[in-house]
């Protein structure tokens, strides 16, 4: 069960990987008239995975103040 739980996240982060690479450059890219970095994230409202990097993984953002350079839109 543990390597479950630790393979999850690494899936996860493989396929949304997989979703940014084969979608237009625009999905994830850094504007040249921006310091931030532009972070599209692609979910289902519905999906426990989704749910779970957004809950675990994602809010790492916002409590190493890591927001503060990155340019987030959850789509």
């Amino acid at each position: 069960m543990a390597t479950s739980r630790t393979t999850l996240p690494l899936w996860f982060l493989v396929h949304l990987f997989l979703f940014s690479s084969s979608s237009s450059a625009s999905v994830i890219s850094l504007p040249s008239d921006s310091d931030k970095a532009s972070v599209a994230l692609y979910y289902e409202s519905l999906c426990p995975y989704s749910a779970n990097f957004i809950i675990n993984y994602l809010t790492k953002l916002f409590e190493d103040d890591l927001i503060s350079i990155v340019d987030l839109r959850l789509l």
